[in-house]
């Protein structure tokens, strides 16, 4: 995976600052500080600036193990646990889940004006969804939300487990000359290298959740690539060479 960048626009360094408060009133008053919901940018981000400020009482948890949108909580002392996170699962119910997906459920809270921050993990199942979101927002969604892509749906608190999982995603190969964005996302998006090319110079393209604007930017494994409207991939693994040089690569569709 590439590595870390400092924050570079006006939003991440104001990001950062308030990580840097939050601690202050933590040390301040001896109480938990816990933030909003951050992506995986947001995270490295706030690492680097407790690192920055030698704090070593932090820890994410996102509703479940290995979750990719975390809460922060900042401590001294004891670690807290799990429970005292304000951190809330719901179950959205759908009798016609086999059609919605991750950007059905997402429109449908956005349209409630659901802010990203206040909610984590949209894990679509057989049955509807699992979505996970501060407390607050929780009951605004329970109350308010009654349909996802055409598809009428309820919404209710259900208990935080350790078996709930997101879904593993797809698992696409792909032949590429080099390891350059543009020519990634022509093999993954069957589109010529000019198509993906103009995706990328109008922002639509994020590795590891950072605009990226260059196409001959270099990508390796781990990174994490987010076409807006279109989806989601990650670059698991690199499987060889073929005989003219092409590179094999590992890709998981989300």
């Amino acid at each position: 995976m590439g590595g870390y960048l400092p924050p570079s626009t006006p939003e991440e360094k104001l990001f950062c600052r308030r990580v840097a408060d939050a601690a202050g009133r933590c040390e301040s008053s001896g109480r938990l500080q816990f933030t909003g919901f951050l992506d995986e940018r947001q995270q490295a981000l706030a690492l680097a600036q407790l690192a920055r400020l030698s704090w070593q009482g932090h820890l994410f948890f996102g509703g479940y193990s290995d979750a990719e949108r975390t809460v922060l909580a900042l401590y001294e002392g004891e670690e807290p646990s799990f429970e005292q996170f304000p951190v809330v699962g719901l179950r959205i119910s759908c009798r016609h889940a086999d059609h919605l997906t991750h950007r059905d459920y997402l429109g449908a809270l956005m349209g409630l004006g659901f802010k990203r921050e206040c909610g984590g993990d949209i894990l679509p199942d057989e049955e509807g969804a699992i979505v996970f979101a501060l407390p607050a927002t929780a009951k605004l969604i329970c109350s308010q939300l009654s349909e996802v892509g055409r598809e009428s749906v309820s919404a209710a608190i259900t208990q935080l487990s350790q078996s709930i999982c997101a879904a593993s995603g797809e698992p696409v190969k792909i032949s590429v000359a080099s390891l350059r964005l543009d020519a990634v996302l022509a093999a993954l998006l069957h589109l010529s290298r000019e198509q993906t090319a103009a995706l990328i110079r109008t922002e639509k393209v994020l590795v590891n959740h950072i605009v990226r604007s260059a196409p001959s930017t270099m990508l390796e494994e781990g990174d994490l690539l987010t076409v807006r409207g279109t989806g989601r991939f990650r670059l698991q693994s690199l499987c060889g060479q073929s005989k003219k040089g092409r590179s094999f690569v590992i890709c998981i569709k989300y």
